[in-house]
This record gives structure tokens, C-alpha cells and sequence, in this order.
């Protein structure tokens, strides 16, 4: 990196995060090997009590040895995998994140503003995101947060990337409740939810079709739908309250 990494002594308060951490080593990917990046995975070790390994062969980045060479793989579900954007093009790092499994988790180093790699944090297994000169203490702040489980990543980024997936839900997010469905009501939708016909519900429950009926259109009226494809919709969005709305 570009910055001296002489990370300031913030260890005590880390210390009663410990119980919360599931992380137990740092990997910090560089095929360089950089003088920055040995320093700063001595700096990272000494200061955040965690062992921080150099890794520079991306075979090593799997959860098994490999079969033929028997290199030693490490513990990525068990792992922070830190990437030095300085030492990775971006074709490589999503070639990389493509291989390693959805639940391994990285963060990005020595990022560029407006630099393509903000891409990246479209991947799932990206939990943080450091740009370059972001100044020693927040560094170790965010890897901290990133190793009790948070993300770290730039505000203007999020911003973003929520607002480019936000949309109008096709039903209301918040309704309120209605009458209490009757317990043959519940039945005849959970029903036609599975797909049943009026004539299949009737044999199930020893009814007439024309009382599944009766029973389907009470239960309409209750939810607040006209149709068997509008009810099945407003069950799959609404399943879970099937039990607040059934009379005991």
C-alpha cells in the first residue's frame, strides 16, 4: 500500500468482541508480495490478535488440497480473504470470486474511487471495501466490523446499489389483518395453493364442490381477492400469516 500501516495499539476493546468472531485467520492475497503488504500483514496480525497468512497462488483459495500437487488448502468459511487491488486486475479478482464459494468472505484493498472494481461489490462473498489513504485507524476499524460479521462498505456505493433494485412491490409490503378465516377456509386456500381443484379439495375434506365453493368465496372476501390466481399470489406473499388469521 501506498501508506505506512504502523496500526495504532487498539487491541483492548477488540478483545471483548472475541466471543462474536467466527473469523480465526486473515489471507492476504499478493502476487507481489509487496514490502507494503508483508508489513501490513505483521501490523494486522500484532494489532487485531489474529494470524494473518501471505497467499499468493490462487489454488490454495479452495476448501480441499489439491488431489494431484496435495498443496494445503485453508479454511476459507473460517477466513477473511483480503485482496490488494494494486496486485489483482479486476478480470483475475472476478475470475477469482467466481471459483470460491458464495460463502467465503472478502474485502478490497487500495481501491481508486470510481474505478471499476466498485463493481465488485455486486458479489456476495465482498463484505468490505477500502479505499486507498483511507488513513490507518479507519482501516483497522472497517476489518474490524468485517470480522464481527458487518459490512464495510462505501456509503455512495450502497446508495447506489439499492437504489438501482428498488421498485414498487407488486402487493402491499403492510396490510391489515382481516376477519378471522374459519378453519375450512384455511383449508380449501392452502389448497388451491398446492395446486388442488375444486373437485380434489372436495374429496379431501368430504365436501360437496359446491361447499368448497362457498368456503373459497367467504375466504376471497375475508383476504380481499376476486380470483384462485390472485388468492394463490396473495398466499405466496402472505403465507406466514395463515396462523394469526385462523380461528383456534
Amino acid at each position: 500500500m501506498n501508506q505506512s500501516y504502523a496500526l495504532r495499539e487498539e487491541t483492548a476493546s477488540y478483545k471483548q468482541d472475541k466471543a462474536l468472531r467466527t473469523i480465526e485467520q486473515l489471507l492476504l492475497y499478493t502476487p507481489v508480495r509487496s514490502i507494503d503488504n508483508i508489513l501490513l500483514a505483521e501490523d494486522l496480525q500484532r494489532q487485531l490478535e489474529i494470524p494473518c497468512l501471505l497467499t499468493s497462488n490462487p489454488q490454495t483459495l479452495s476448501k480441499r488440497p489439491e488431489p494431484e500437487t496435495g498443496t494445503p488448502s485453508h479454511n476459507l468459511s473460517a477466513a477473511l480473504l483480503l485482496f490488494d487491488c494494486t496486485e489483482i486486475s479486476v478480470m483475475e479478482l472476478q475470475n477469482l470470486l467466481r471459483l470460491l464459494p458464495s460463502d467465503t468472505r472478502c474485502a478490497l484493498t487500495n481501491l481508486v474511487p470510481d474505478s471499476i472494481y466498485n463493481r465488485m461489490m455486486e458479489w456476495p462473498q465482498v463484505q468490505g471495501m477500502f479505499y486507498r489513504n483511507i488513513g490507518t485507524h479507519m482501516l483497522l476499524k472497517g476489518i474490524r466490523a468485517v470480522l464481527n460479521g458487518e459490512l464495510w462498505i462505501p456509503r455512495h456505493l450502497c446508495h447506489d446499489f439499492i437504489n438501482r433494485r428498488r421498485h414498487q412491490p407488486s402487493q402491499p409490503l403492510i396490510i391489515s389483518l382481516p376477519t378471522k378465516l374459519t378453519r375450512r377456509e384455511r383449508q380449501v386456500l392452502e389448497g388451491i395453493y398446492a395446486g388442488k381443484s375444486n373437485l380434489a379439495l372436495a374429496c379431501q375434506l368430504k365436501l360437496s364442490e359446491h361447499t368448497v365453493k362457498s368456503h373459497l368465496y367467504s375466504a376471497y372476501k375475508k383476504i380481499g381477492v376476486t380470483s384462485r390466481l390472485k388468492a394463490s399470489n396473495w398466499l405466496r406473499d402472505h403465507y406466514s400469516l395463515l396462523d394469526k388469521l385462523s380461528s383456534r
